[in-house]
């Protein structure tokens, strides 16, 4: 039974947020969503979440909740993997970056001499294929100052790749190889897109 219950609130966060509904209300419910969900496994499981009991996750996490889509247990996720992948050769990407606090998540983990290349179009989301991308629009998380986004990582071991992708991969050397991949992107394409890039350049 909880399982059901558990698998009923996924489904209704992936339908009941409507197309027009605006991109900070879109984010804010897909994570609050996110948050009925772990509240359900706790209670009728009895699972404990264990991203709670990690100081260092939930002062980072704290420190960028206002700029990061992420809800806690996927962001969980993504400090923990980083930290896996710190003695792996190869450099980093995000795959759909908005306001960047998956890429502070990112360089909070990661060795300084790995370059993290951040793709997005910082301009919103283009056309959307009706059939697959169930609630975004076009023009989704349009809501970003590039400008900020350079001042924020001043210093930092990044490359902005602006654009559509996988049109800016042309931005990246030939002979790079990754050892961490984080595809965001949320639209199907450009998560295909995402997956037929980076996988073949994932360092073994």
């Amino acid at each position: 039974i909880s399982n059901r219950i558990i698998s009923g609130v996924r489904h209704f966060s992936s339908l009941a947020i409507p197309g027009d509904t605006s991109t900070g209300l879109k984010g804010a419910l897909i994570k609050k969503m996110s948050d009925i969900t772990s509240f359900a496994g706790q209670f009728f499981q009895g699972i404990d979440p264990i991203w709670k009991h990690e100081p260092e996750f939930v002062k980072l996490y704290n420190s960028v909740r206002n700029i990061v889509t992420l809800d806690q247990k996927s962001a969980h996720v993504l400090f923990n993997l980083v930290k896996h992948c710190q003695n792996i050769d190869g450099d980093m990407a995000e795959l759909g970056v908005y306001k960047g606090g998956g890429s502070k998540m990112i360089l909070s983990r990661a060795k300084k001499e790995k370059c993290l290349f951040m793709f997005d179009t910082f301009a919103g989301f283009p056309a959307v294929n009706a059939g697959k991308d169930l609630y975004w629009t076009e023009g989704d998380f349009n809501n970003v100052d590039i400008d900020s986004i350079r001042r924020e990582f001043a210093g930092a071991n990044i490359k902005l790749c602006i654009g559509r992708f996988p049109e800016t991969t042309r931005e990246v050397p030939n002979d790079t190889r990754f050892c961490f991949a984080h595809i965001d992107a949320d639209l199907y394409q450009s998560q295909l897109d995402g997956c037929i890039y980076f996988y073949p350049r994932m360092t073994p």
